[in-house]
């Protein structure tokens, strides 16, 4: 009997970009029957939102701009593979239910990104908007590029969250820079990040609690894009994905133990 997968990859590209989309929309009625959505799609990007959110088309143009931007990141095809379904939501509950429909934890407060593979192949990528229109706050646009992020950096294989988070919203940010949100992630982490005594502690989730994660993890991913462009922080996913310790890792990519790039992550937040 040929798994799902396999069954997959048998398909035309038109069958398997169509079953992404179909697939995602199943997984949204799972988890919230009555959730209203549109949906839209750009380039390998199959995207549904939640209908009180605007220009899905923009989202979905957007998303696929990132996907695109990072193709030379991924380890194998996302488009090959039938594309990325992209969900969209609005409410941290509704966030909660479509990771709970895929087969995952429940997000923590305060995470807005999410990424999966479904038992079938399909990659879905899952982000939370709320709307807010504070300039400190990601955009909508940032939101979904850094689900699609994340999405991109999981086919290498498991990775600690500050990495997975922290990595996405800094490709994110890259593509859509905002100097207001990049300060308002410095501030949230700054007491957390300055207080701990052994800078290592940094590069590990244990160290925070999951609200405070999600900004820490946004910091420690800006300053690593920063010290070495995308080409160090890709090898540095493809070593921890690949099973390395994030400590030997970041020694052998950067050129530096953990404590040094800690030491300094922490100077650059007080």
């Amino acid at each position: 009997e040929q798994s799902a997968e396999r069954m997959r990859a048998d398909l035309s590209p038109q069958e398997r970009a169509a079953l992404t989309s179909e697939t995602t929309r199943e997984l949204i009625k799972k988890a919230m029957p009555s959730l209203d959505v549109r949906s839209a799609s750009a380039g390998d990007v199959h995207l549904w939102i939640e209908s009180s959110l605007p220009d899905e088309a923009a989202v979905a143009e957007a998303a696929a701009a990132q996907l695109q931007r990072l193709e030379s990141f991924s380890k194998g095809s996302i488009p090959e593979s039938g594309g990325l379904g992209l969900v969209v939501v609005k409410r941290a509950y509704t966030f909660g239910e479509v990771a709970r429909a895929a087969g995952s934890a429940p997000p923590p407060r305060g995470t807005s990104l999410l990424a999966v593979q479904l038992e079938d192949g399909t990659r879905i990528a899952v982000a939370l908007h709320e709307g807010d229109d504070d300039p400190q706050s990601m955009s909508a646009e940032q939101h979904v590029r850094a689900a699609v992020s994340a999405a991109v950096l999981q086919t290498h294989g498991d990775l600690p969250q500050w990495l997975l988070q922290g990595a996405s919203v800094a490709l994110a940010l890259e593509a859509a820079p905002s100097s207001a949100v990049k300060r308002a992630l410095q501030q949230d982490a700054a007491r957390t990040m300055t207080s701990m005594s052994d800078p290592a502690d940094l590069f590990e989730d244990r160290s925070y609690s999951p609200t405070q994660l999600p900004a820490a993890a946004a910091v420690l991913g800006m300053g690593l894009l920063e010290s070495g462009g995308r080409p160090r922080l890709q090898k540095l996913v493809e070593l921890v994905g690949g099973g390395r310790s994030a400590a030997d890792a970041l020694q052998q990519v950067y050129g530096v133990s953990a404590r040094t790039l800690g030491e300094r992550t922490q100077a650059t937040l007080r």
